[in-house]
């Protein structure tokens, strides 16, 4: 659990929920979303505790355009604790940010692969040592600042999730931030486990790019 904020802290309410839209036969449900400090895109389950669950919804969450990121909120209470680097990792040494979000790493691959990146900056090294922490995830990416749309046709959702440069300075301003990353997203009619990978414009998150 990371946020008791957020679904994670409703685990009983969310089984119930989309058990019904289960049961009942409704179909096509995509959850546009917010107020999380992050962009996230997945597959949401009838109950994700199930040994066999059932897909029944996808969500797509933009991060507020101006706010803080949910990794800048996670930054400041581990620093100098034991488990900021699962967090944030200085990868200048390897040619990477100095505040690498590993964060993005141990939920999209678990503890292990964060901590072997924190202490070897390899991702390739990481990646050997990953779980499906989350596999129910497509998209994360915890240090964003940005906005979503989405299209709707009788066959699919197409959707965009968007995030912009930051800082925001005086100069750039006058003619708009310019936008860091876009991840595209296809949801296919009656399928949502055919829910696609991001396909990108720009930037790539961390470890992504």
């Amino acid at each position: 659990m990371i946020s008791a904020d957020a679904w994670d802290g409703y685990a009983s309410e969310r089984a119930e929920l989309m058990t019904y839209l289960k049961d009942q036969g409704i179909k096509n449900v995509v959850l546009l979303t917010g107020d999380i400090h992050a962009s996230f895109a997945g597959v949401v389950y009838d109950n994700f505790d199930a040994p066999s669950p059932t897909p029944v919804a996808c969500e797509l969450v933009g991060a507020g355009v101006s706010s803080n990121s949910l990794f800048s909120f996670f930054k400041l209470a581990t620093d100098g604790q034991p488990l900021s680097a699962l967090v944030t990792v200085d990868a200048t040494g390897a040619g990477g940010a100095k505040f690498t979000e590993n964060m993005n790493l141990l939920l999209r691959s678990g503890p292990l692969a964060a901590v072997t990146y924190a202490g070897t900056l390899d991702v390739n090294a990481a990646n050997n040592q990953a779980i499906a922490a989350n596999p129910h995830l497509k998209y994360v990416d915890t240090n964003a600042q940005g906005y979503g749309y989405a299209r709707i046709s009788a066959d699919k959702v197409e959707a965009t999730i968007v995030t912009i440069n930051r800082p925001i300075t005086a100069a750039s301003s006058a003619a708009g931030p310019g936008v860091k990353r876009a991840a595209n997203f296809t949801i296919p009619k009656d399928n949502p486990a055919g829910m696609t990978d991001p396909v990108f414009t720009g930037t790539k998150p961390f470890p992504l790019g």
